[in-house]
């Protein structure tokens, strides 16, 4: 039950938001569309908005001091003849503020744009997000489902301070898949997907005076120099087409079963300037993935375990090129370069006690946490459960073990970028149903453990900003055991019941019975320690870097102590801790000042981050 909720769906009555059909519907949860069809859907209608805010010191460089989010979702399910039919709408506007080393893309952190532009000026990130999407089923034959998941996202973002950019991209992904029945409760599904992707990112100037110096990336440390302006940096092209595929087997008896396994690959690449297009690099991204749901019922209990295991695997290509003059620049040779690998594995389990039987013998129906996509609304993979389609829950316990892996190399200089660790996670959730109103409260706890990290470089950039202090903040966070508490509270109230006339039916004139609104607050606090991972950083210093030299224009503008300092030299040695400046002098220093530079990452706390979110909820 992850602590980042912003809404808390919940229901009065007889009327649903459809959380605890989307749950019970183990095809739902899967990526076969099809299987939606198989038992059918309620029918319900949402809509949310809210905002949601958080602070803190506690965060990546790339993710900023604090960020706010205003959000909308919609979204409902409904059958039409024979077709089962399931879609959404979200919109969020983000601000995120004191940001550092993102100079173009919308995400850094996704892997597909590990070919990158980065500086270190604080500045501030401007997103807008509109996603929608929709599931479809029909039958095919008495014993085959056909269906299709279809799901379209544009992103708009812009960077406030030079050197800024404004990125535009779009996502489309569609999914065919088909359910075949063959018998005993037992089911088989198969569903391909393809999607297209393509991130435009122009850097500008506001002051087109000064010229902005930035660094791009290759990769844990390694990068070229450039700059923005006056014919620097050309507008960036990301394009990715993606396929995949997953299969699954589900058994619908007593025990309610769905084992789900497939892959999906998505080579990304970055190409400069339209006009003259140059090939920069190209990611090649594969995901492993595999899932199992169980879900049973025993009297009032309701029972859902669900464990989500992924495997990725990136390949970081690089490119020798040749400029050809009139056309462009022409591609010698191509290599790997960098390899990037994810493990991570989650067991979520939960247990409603319900009011009545899991049936349908009970009144009204269940509530559950999260709510999908949108507005703040997203749970995280198999984060929650629901209740039968019978029975309101009176109590909701649940909980949750994640464990993960991450090992990035770059191949020459050599470099490293490892962590690992896992977390606990408890929660229980109290709902009062009153005659026309209900009240949910609830609180859960996280405790993460950190199995340590490492950083490792050497090479030329031994003396720069991005290896002395981007990776070795991060590095402490990622490895730094933290406590995470929070609560959540929600009301919900339902219009006064429908009017009837002498005959028992509804009057015209009424609608009031088919809506229901409340309110949604949450909080949330984590305080971190210390990173326990460790930095070893060797090598040769040469020339100068973006934001090193004295009265860099892209130096840090505030006197942040976290710039680089001017003229600072202690032979070109520094201990690993985060925030400790590299040992180089000014940036004309052009000699073999050879690191020799080893430590752990100790003594400098992670920090904390506060959490906040408020929301109204209509269900109609």
């Amino acid at each position: 039950m992850p602590l980042l909720l912003v809404f808390l769906p919940i229901l009065a009555g007889a009327q649903d938001d459809g959380y605890l059909a989307k749950e019970k519907s183990l095809w739902f949860n899967s990526s076969n569309a099809a299987g939606i069809g198989v038992k059918d859907l309620q029918v319900y209608n949402t809509a949310d908005l809210g905002y949601r805010f958080e602070t803190g010191s506690y965060h990546r460089m790339q993710e900023g001091s604090d960020c706010g989010t205003l959000g909308f979702n919609t979204q409902g399910a409904a059958k039409v003849g024979n077709i089962q039919l399931w879609g959404q709408f979200s919109y969020d506007n983000i601000t995120a503020n004191g940001t550092r080393f993102n100079t173009l893309v919308f995400n850094p952190f996704d892997e597909r744009f590990i070919y990158n532009a980065a500086d270190p000026v604080v500045s501030q990130w401007k997103r807008q997000v509109y996603d929608m999407e929709f599931k479809l089923s029909a039958p095919l034959g008495k014993k085959i489902f056909g269906g299709a998941h279809v799901r379209y996202s544009d992103r708009i973002a812009a960077k406030q301070q030079d050197p800024r950019a404004e990125s535009t991209s779009y996502d489309v992904s569609v999914s065919p898949s088909l359910v075949f029945r063959v018998g005993n409760g037992s089911s088989l599904g198969v569903d391909l997907a393809y999607s297209h992707m393509l991130e435009r990112s122009a850097p500008t100037l506001s002051n087109g005076s000064v010229l902005q110096n930035v660094y791009v990336l290759r990769g844990l440390g390694n990068f070229t120099e450039d700059m923005v302006g006056s014919g620097g940096l050309y507008t960036m092209y990301y394009t990715s087409d993606a396929f995949g595929g997953h299969i699954q087997y589900a058994l619908d008896s007593d025990l309610g079963l769905l084992v789900e396994a497939g892959g999906e690959y998505k080579p990304t690449g970055l190409r400069q300037d339209a006009v003259h297009p140059r090939d920069m690099g190209r990611a090649n991204v594969l995901d492993l993935t595999f899932a199992t749901q169980a879900l049973f019922a025993r009297g009032q209990f309701l029972h859902k375990f669900r464990l989500d295991a992924l495997c990725r695997m990136t390949d970081g290509i690089e490119y020798s090129t040749k400029q050809v003059q009139g056309s462009g620049w022409e591609v010698l040779a191509e290599s790997i370069m960098s390899t990037y690998s994810t493990v991570s594995a989650d067991l979520v389990y939960n247990c409603f006690v319900t009011e009545g039987g899991n049936d349908g013998s009970g009144s009204g129906a269940g509530a559950g946490l999260g709510a999908g996509s949108g507005a703040g609304l997203g749970a995280g993979s198999g984060a929650g459960s629901g209740a039968g389609s019978g029975g309101s829950f009176i109590w909701d316990f649940s909980g949750k073990a994640s464990f993960f892996a991450k090992d990035d190399r770059y191949i020459a200089p050599a470099s490293r970028f490892s962590y690992s660790g896992m977390s606990l996670t408890a929660g229980a959730r109290r709902r009062i149903i009153f005659r026309r109103s209900t009240l949910d409260a609830g609180l859960d706890i996280t405790a993460m453990k950190s199995f340590g990290g490492r950083y490792e470089y050497a090479g030329v950039r031994s003396g720069s900003v991005p290896v002395n202090e981007w990776y070795p903040h991060d590095l402490n966070v990622l490895t730094a055991d933290y406590l995470r508490s929070g609560i959540t509270l929600s009301w919900l109230h339902r219009a006064a019941p429908a009017r009837r006339n002498g005959h028992g039916t509804r009057t015209s004139s009424d609608n009031s019975s088919d809506l229901s609104y409340g309110l949604t607050f949450n909080a949330a606090y984590l305080s971190a320690g210390a990173g326990s991972g460790t930095v070893k950083i060797s090598g040769t210093v040469t020339g100068s870097n973006s934001g090193e030299s004295a009265g860099s224009d892209s130096a840090m503008p505030d006197g942040s102590d976290s710039a680089m300092p001017c003229g600072a030299s202690t032979g070109g040695e520094t201990v690993g801790a985060a925030g400790v400046s590299a040992g180089v002098s000014s940036g004309a220093q052009t000699g073999a000042a050879n690191g020799a530079a080893s430590g752990a990452l100790i003594g400098v706390k992670a920090g904390n981050r506060l959490f906040l979110g408020i929301g109204f909820k209509l269900i109609f």
